[in-house]
């Protein structure tokens, strides 16, 4: 049996898909409670790891319940939905995860300068793209965190905050920009101390 009764009963009730898309938080922590542990174990089962597994998990919940909701028709395709898309993502997260080429250098805390010039802290780095972020807008930090940190569409950003997609990928554009410009000002700095 893939579900509890008490699941069947939640999911057989008219009202709870429109509570959701009402986004009752009520609701949404039941829905969190039912179907959370089976979400983690699928992730965990392709992602071999309970952190990385409980981060998807958590991403695909916010994204599920302020965006995915609106296109379930019936309150029992729910669970399916969400399973299927914890299959998808963690997935492509494998997939990413297998291209990606590791941005640490070959010796740990060594800055990736030719020659090894000098050493710059990772704590450091950390700092300074915080201090990065803080001279960008406040819309522009949550067009980088939506699109770089939920991976939700120009299309979907432009939607919740406002203006054209074309706008949305060009303020994530310019911002990257200015954080590589401001990285590369305090890496400059440091390296002539």
């Amino acid at each position: 049996m893939l579900f509890s009764r008490k699941a069947e009963e939640f999911y057989v009730d008219p009202g709870v898909l429109r509570r959701l898309k009402d986004r009752d938080s009520k609701t949404q922590e039941q829905v969190w409670r039912l179907e959370r542990s089976r979400l983690r174990a699928i992730a965990l089962s392709v992602l071999k790891s309970g952190e990385d597994a409980d981060a998807l998990v958590s991403d695909l919940f916010v994204d599920f319940f302020y965006r995915h909701v609106n296109d379930i028709r019936s309150g029992q395709a729910i669970p399916a939905y969400l399973r299927i898309m914890a299959v998808r993502r963690a997935r492509r997260q494998m997939g990413r995860a297998r291209r990606q080429v590791p941005i640490e250098p070959d010796f740990p805390g060594e800055d990736p300068l030719p020659g090894g010039v000098d050493r710059i802290d990772r704590s450091i780095w950390t700092r300074w793209l915080t201090e990065c972020l803080a001279g960008l807008g406040e819309k522009a930090r949550r067009v980088l965190r939506m699109h770089y940190g939920h991976e939700m569409s120009y299309a979907f950003i432009a939607g919740e905050l406002g203006g054209s997609k074309q706008a949305v990928g060009k303020m994530a554009k310019k911002s990257l920009q200015a954080l590589r410009r401001c990285l590369q000002k305090h890496r400059a700095a440091a390296l002539e101390e």
